[in-house]
């Protein structure tokens, strides 16, 4: 059997066609990979803030202040606590000779830099879901619930104040973008 010449041209074709859409389907794939490995990377950057030494409590610490404590802490100066904040957030915290709860400089300090780190985080999670940088899905997931319905980003609107609010731009938007996360359907 001999094949003209306009049959090759439409076999050849044919696969030149189903080759240059395996391809994109290659390309689109690996763009969603990336964008999934995105995503853990900045679960990955977040736990590890959450993870260390104090940072849970310092957050929450940090959220009880009052407005001209918070302006303290960012000045890194010493401060006094309610015996009820000291055992509510830092039970480990002793009493100064004065018989107060003293949140020292050096721990002023460390609190400064823990929330500094965990708003810096937030920037990048607001700036990945915004340009699409990261899985939308697996951030709503993974924020939605602490970022958005605990009103962690409005408790940290007071301190980003004190901490110059325009070096985090992106995360001002993030509470009008996120949406609440949809259950992913399991696989058969």
């Amino acid at each position: 059997m001999t094949l003209d010449a306009p049959t090759i041209t439409a076999i050849a074709s044919s696969i030149g066609s189903l080759s240059l859409v395996v391809l994109i389907w290659q390309v689109k794939a690996s763009h969603e990979k990336a964008r999934r490995e995105k995503a853990l990377d900045i679960l990955e950057q977040w736990d590890m803030i959450r993870r260390s030494p104090n940072a849970f409590s310092y957050e929450k610490l940090m959220f009880a202040l009052s407005s001209p404590d918070i302006v303290r802490i960012h000045k890194g100066h010493s401060i006094t606590i309610s015996q009820e904040l000291a055992e509510e957030h830092l039970p480990d915290l002793e009493k100064d000779p004065n018989g107060k709860y003293l949140i020292s400089v050096r721990m002023a300090i460390e609190m400064r830099g823990t929330l500094l780190s965990l708003l810096n985080t937030i920037e990048n999670v607001a700036l990945a879901y915004k340009h699409h940088v990261a899985d939308r899905l697996m951030l709503d997931e993974a924020y939605y619930n602490i970022l958005v319905e605990k009103e962690f980003l409005r408790k940290c609107g007071d301190f980003m104040e004190h901490f110059g609010g325009g070096a985090w731009p992106a995360v001002n938007e993030l509470p009008k973008l996120m949406k609440p996360p949809k259950s992913r359907k399991k696989p058969a």
